[in-house]
């Protein structure tokens, strides 16, 4: 019993582990150690996550980028979400050994969580085709 679950560990570690150096490896460091003015490093930080509000351009074109900025991190955490979900669903069905219930609870999980991500998806292209198609009709009037 002990070595089937640990067998079961093991290939879930197996197949979560090349997710996770995917993962990894999309992050670009951004470190800068040359010296500069700014005694804390805020200035760089804001400018790494592209905060760069009332610096430059009116407080529309600033408004439009914080927003953008918060619609790409929500979008982010829902990918991170349902990435776990998959792994927690596969997880639950690598585990349940011949049980037909676990197997449709985990069949359920991962079919809710693709349904959720394209109604997201949608969502968003959606929102994005109708605001471009408004912004070039106000140009034209």
């Amino acid at each position: 019993m002990k070595r089937v679950i640990i067998t079961k560990a093991f290939a879930s570690l197996v197949l979560a582990l090349p997710l996770v150096i995917i993962c990894f490896s999309l992050i670009k460091p951004t470190i800068n150690y040359a010296a500069t003015t700014d005694k804390y490093g805020l200035e760089k930080t804001a400018q790494t996550a592209e905060l760069n509000i009332g610096t430059k351009g009116t407080p529309q074109e600033n408004l439009n980028k914080l927003i953008g900025l918060i619609i790409k991190t929500v979008l982010g955490l829902v990918g991170v979400i349902f990435m776990i979900m998959l792994m927690g669903a596969g997880q639950l069905w690598l585990s349940a050994g011949g049980n037909e219930e676990k197997v449709k609870q985990a069949e359920a999980i991962i079919f809710n969580s693709v349904i959720g991500v394209l109604i997201t998806l949608s969502a968003y292209i959606s929102t994005n085709f109708l605001i471009k198609f408004v912004v070039q009709f106000m140009k034209l009037n």
